[in-house]
């Protein structure tokens, strides 16, 4: 994206501009697409996120922040579009690449799914609905479904325990966890396996109550 492309597409009738940040090794690029853009004229931009790839959670979050980051200083709207990267051949599309696991990629799920898909341009509505920190982040995506999908009906009380149960884990004991958490996802008879892990039990009582997948 040079400035003299920039300025020919600011001659049509274009918005919003899409833009895809799927690495961050193109920041620097990206970035000057950016002002490119803003500085003839373009308001409005949807940018596409690709994730579970070659990628982290913490790159994700740190792509997604850049967008804030650019629209505040360039007096612009980014909303971003995580795109979740599947092989064509997984036809159950089940992957979970080695920067990821499986209770990471579910939390983003049921976060995409609260926000309708898209990452909010605007600062308050995108710390709450992913956190003002990264580990803010990784907290809310490690969250049971339905107290991140329905996060101000669960708040006070459910969620509350489950939050306080969930820190005070050590780290090790976090990675343990979700380990478990794609186990039992696995398994057809939850309430026999989570009894293999009742160090665990109290916390996971609010992912599977007595063993059950609520909601179905």
């Amino acid at each position: 994206m040079t400035k003299k492309v920039a300025t020919r597409l600011s001659s049509i009738n274009l918005s919003p501009v899409r833009l895809a940040f799927d690495f961050d090794a193109i920041e620097p690029h990206y970035r000057t697409a950016v002002q490119h853009l803003a500085d003839v004229g373009f308001r409005h931009f949807t940018t596409y996120l690709m994730f579970n790839f070659s990628d982290t959670p913490r790159s994700l979050y740190r792509r997604m922040k850049i967008n804030l980051e650019l629209g505040r200083k360039h007096g612009i709207e980014v909303t971003g579009f995580p795109m979740r990267f599947i092989p064509i051949d997984d036809v159950d599309r089940q992957y979970v690449s080695p920067g990821w696991t499986w209770r990471y990629l579910r939390g983003i799920q049921c976060v995409l799914l609260a926000t309708h898909g898209m990452v909010s341009p605007y600062r308050p509505f995108f710390h709450a609905a992913f956190g003002s920190s990264y580990e803010e982040f990784l907290e809310i995506l490690s969250m049971p479904d339905r107290y991140i999908i329905q996060r101000e009906k669960y708040k006070n009380r459910e969620a509350m325990d489950w939050r306080k149960r969930f820190r005070r884990l050590s780290k090790g004991r976090r990675i343990e966890l979700l380990a478990v958490l794609a186990e039992l996802n696995r398994s057809r008879n939850k309430k026999e396996e989570m009894a293999k892990h009742r160090s665990f039990r109290a916390v996971l009582e609010h992912y599977y109550p007595d063993g059950k997948v609520l909601g179905k």
